[in-house]
């Protein structure tokens, strides 16, 4: 009987040893779960700060990298964004920031953004996939997403097997999620941006053609007020350099007369040269054509003809283009001048805008107001230089119908 009662007597301390220890386990998976919890709203918490006091995209996705690094200990990761104007489901990455990957689209990415959703792979080798790059194991990737579009990704690698959990899951959504809040409010404040400074354009542009109307002198040489309305296109519209050219119709030439935003040398080198219109205008197919301007992409431009002359912009400075709306230095921009008739008068071109921005449709209705002062500056020239012909000759034949007459007349006697 006593070795029953000892016996007994172990078993129930082996039972309350074992609660002990299970209680204490899981005491301590609580705290750790709560731990993790704390850390997570702690970082999510200084994520939306970030979002509320900066408009900086780069630094603020810095943070989101930085956080979902902290809070699911993950080992490295990327976060990618895409070109809106791309292929959906082959898109074009115009930012990178994270751990070095041999292909920035993974078979992991492409599938998260075929099915739009996050996606797990809890061991690359067991699961037979290809990892992102060595020494990962298991991976997280989440998409961006915006009004059902497709914005970026963000990708979380690890070196250990089944190392993301639920929680992890978790997180990584809602870091997404900030992502596309960051990303919308820095659109947001970009289009508010380009809306004010289109206002501000437009101010300038009408104020440059209130001076050049109060200027206008029917005296005043044709290149002075070519050169008038070149200064006033630099100050209105993004583009550093403005060029203006008369078409010479006896030789059908094209003669530049006046520019801006250049060296003397260049500038000198420019108007010595001419160049046949004709040439020219195998540039400007209909393809091109935006109201009257004619914005020609550096990559579809066609074969220049041998007597088209060209300088290179010192402007153009090739940074690594990001997206489709970046000024190539070889683009053209180009708006043919014409008078009522449709017959040429001469050309405006323009380069390096120091917003590095292609131009948007008010830029181009800018342009294209300038380029109908052009037009007016340059048929009321004409039209001074036909009149003193005429007045020219009017008083030539004058004078020789006048000089018979005195030579006839009897010469008084004194």
């Amino acid at each position: 009987d006593l070795d029953r009662l000892y016996l007994l007597t172990a078993l129930i301390c082996a039972g309350l040893l074992a609660a002990a220890v299970e209680g204490a386990t899981l005491l301590d998976q609580t705290d750790e779960s709560l731990r993790r919890r704390v850390d997570q709203l702690t970082a999510i918490t200084h994520v939306a700060r970030e979002l509320n006091a900066s408009m900086n995209l780069s630094r603020l996705l810095e943070v989101i990298h930085e956080q979902s690094l902290q809070m699911t200990r993950a080992d490295c990761g990327t976060i990618l964004l895409f070109d809106d104007s791309s292929d959906a489901l082959d898109p074009r990455v115009t930012f990178r920031l994270g751990c070095p990957v041999e292909e920035p689209l993974t078979s992991l990415t492409r599938q998260a953004l075929v099915r739009q959703e996050p996606l797990l792979v809890s061991d690359f080798e067991s699961d037979l996939l290809a990892p992102p790059h060595a020494d990962v194991r298991s991976a997280l990737v989440a998409p961006i997403t915006q009004q059902g579009k497709i914005l970026g990704v963000i990708n979380l690698h690890s070196s250990s097997p089944n190392f993301f959990d639920q929680s992890a899951f978790d997180t990584l959504q809602t870091l997404a999620l900030q992502a596309a809040i960051a990303l919308g409010n820095a659109r947001r404040f970009h289009e508010q941006t380009q809306a004010a400074e289109q206002l501000k354009n437009r101010a300038t542009a009408l104020a440059r053609l209130a001076e050049i109307a109060a200027t206008t002198n029917f005296e005043r040489p044709l290149e002075r007020s070519l050169l008038a309305i070149a200064s006033a296109i630099q100050q209105a519209t993004p583009f550093q350099i403005v060029l203006l050219s008369l078409y010479e119709s006896e030789s059908g030439l094209l003669q530049r007369m006046a520019g801006v935003g250049m060296s003397d040398e260049t500038l000198q080198e420019l108007l010595s040269r001419k160049q046949p219109l004709q040439s020219v205008q195998q540039l400007l197919r209909p393809e091109f054509k935006i109201g009257h301007s004619y914005f020609i992409p550096a990559d579809q431009t066609p074969v220049m003809p041998a007597d088209v002359h060209s300088v290179v912009s010192l402007h153009a400075t090739d940074q690594g283009k990001t997206a489709s709306t970046d000024w190539n230095p070889e683009d053209f921009l180009i708006v043919l001048l014409e008078d009522s008739q449709g017959q040429p008068l001469g050309l405006l071109s323009v380069d390096a805008p120091r917003n590095n921005l292609r131009p948007d449709l008010a830029t181009l209705e800018t342009l294209e107001i300038f380029a109908a002062q052009a037009e007016l500056a340059i048929l009321n020239h004409r039209r001074t230089l036909e009149m003193k012909n005429r007045i020219d000759s009017l008083t030539s034949g004058l004078q020789r119908q006048q000089r018979p007459a005195e030579r006839a007349r009897p010469a008084r006697r004194p």
